[in-house]
């Protein structure tokens, strides 16, 4: 009880806390030498499942920096409510003891998506995940929405299919009646309109190390317009596009905690081409998006992102149109869509943590304490971002990008996700409320 009347007063009167578990010694500037890692409380999860996501050994040499870092990387797999590290020294020779809580691994998800923050727009839903049901972060999810945008579909994820070559697997199907999202294609109709699409697709990757991954996948998709489209509705000009998607992605990530990143680096450069098995249907998407985290004082982090989003072939449908207002948006331009072949979205942040690493925890009869536990941390932050769509041709600079600018707060709550709450103005000083779910990049 005293726990959260404590949460309570930081929430509610904004004071500066960082409340610590780790029961570390050592500074910042010494290193020591590990002879073992011991790893405790993982009564579900497989040990070797936390050292792969660490970044050194028994025998390594390591200083407080790195034990933190690794420890925020066991907090980024999601499984475990508490993470605690402490260094024990026994004759002369010094282990290192991870503790862990795990979490509760079978949840019902509500989906709630606002789509352009419209009301009118809702889709919504519910989800069952399943996850680390064998002790190996394998993860089960089957998902269903209604309103805006009705969809059903099923994905298994396997982090690691080969230890030898140590390969993932990603399997999913789709089916979806989507709303058109193309202004030029609603004018064209007269008005709304949707599409119905089937997406399938199985991806297999290969990680080199904890930040660097390579991706292959194949797929099939199908896309049916409305009886009576239009040119452009389709690649194919009949009423099915129906063809096979090939894709290659790498992806490096050395962010600490991935849920809310104070340091590292993000890149993802993915191309997938779109017509296997189709004489009229042959479309490129190249998706780029970078992303830098960086500690300024302490409880201060900066962060910037730039991500486009590019189309290439002759004829390129509007559905395959990059889409601005809706998942992606402009922070202050939310409610205001826009749409084109291309796209390029940026942003830069500075965010104050108010509260760092709180570990919330409360007993009731009859719960598993894995469900009344988590780690919290609030963030109050400033931010600027930029964007805009455009069509093959047309040069970037001499378009009319949208802006926004603005602040908001972010709690976090580790196993589980982010809250975001966010007020932007436009260049237009207009201003709307965001909310989202996890954090903003």
């Amino acid at each position: 009880m005293k726990k959260i009347t404590l949460l309570l007063y930081i929430l509610l009167c904004g004071s500066i806390y960082a409340i610590g578990t780790d029961s570390l010694v050592i500074s910042n500037d010494r290193f020591v030498k590990i002879e073992n890692i011991l790893i405790s409380g993982n009564e579900t999860t497989k040990d070797f499942v936390i050292f792969r996501e660490m970044t050194f050994q028994s025998g390594d040499t390591v200083n407080n920096e790195m034990i933190k870092f690794n420890k925020e990387r066991i907090y980024s797999l999601g499984l475990f409510n508490f993470v605690r590290t402490k260094l024990q020294q026994k004759n002369e020779k010094i282990n290192l003891i991870i503790e862990v809580e795990e979490t509760w691994y079978i949840w019902p998800i509500p989906i709630i998506d606002l789509n352009g923050n419209d009301f009118n727009n809702i889709s919504y839903g519910l989800g069952l995940s399943y996850r680390n049901f064998r002790g190996r972060n394998e993860t089960i999810f089957g998902f269903f929405t209604l309103g805006f945008d009705p969809q059903f579909g099923i994905s298994y994820i396997n982090p690691l299919i080969n230890e030898e070559y140590d390969l993932n697997l990603e399997v999913s199907f789709a089916y979806q009646t989507e709303k058109n999202k193309s202004l030029e294609a609603m004018e064209l109709y007269g008005g709304d309109f949707n599409y119905q699409r089937i997406n399938t697709f199985i991806k297999i990757g290969k990680r080199f190390n904890q930040f660097n991954n390579l991706y292959i996948a194949a797929g099939y998709e199908q896309v049916k317009a409305p009886d009576d489209f239009f040119p452009n509705f389709t690649a194919s000009g009949t009423k099915f596009d129906k063809f096979g998607v090939a894709s290659l992605m790498y992806v490096y990530d050395s962010r600490d905690l991935r849920q809310l990143p104070s340091n590292g680096v993000f890149g993802q450069i993915e191309y997938a081409h779109k017509g296997l098995g189709s004489d009229d249907v042959n479309i490129g998407v190249l998706n780029i998006d970078f992303r830098e985290y960086r500690p300024l004082y302490k409880g201060v982090t900066s962060r910037w992102r730039i991500a486009t989003r590019n189309l290439f072939g002759d004829k390129l449908p509007y559905y395959e149109n990059s889409v601005l207002g809706y998942s992606q948006y402009v922070r202050g331009h939310k409610q205001n869509q826009r749409d084109g072949n291309n796209l390029i979205l940026t942003s830069v942040e500075t965010s104050f943590s108010i509260v760092d690493e709180f570990e919330f925890s409360y007993e009731l009869p009859a719960i598993p304490k894995s469900l009344t536990s988590a780690r919290l941390g609030v963030q109050f932050s400033f931010f600027y971002d930029a964007g805009l769509t455009y069509n093959q041709g047309a040069k970037v600079f001499k378009q009319n990008w949208d802006h926004g600018f603005g602040f908001g707060i972010t709690i976090l709550v580790l196993p589980f996700n982010a809250l975001r709450v966010e007020y932007a103005f436009n260049e237009d000083k207009s201003g709307e409320i965001v909310f989202g779910a996890g954090f903003a990049f």
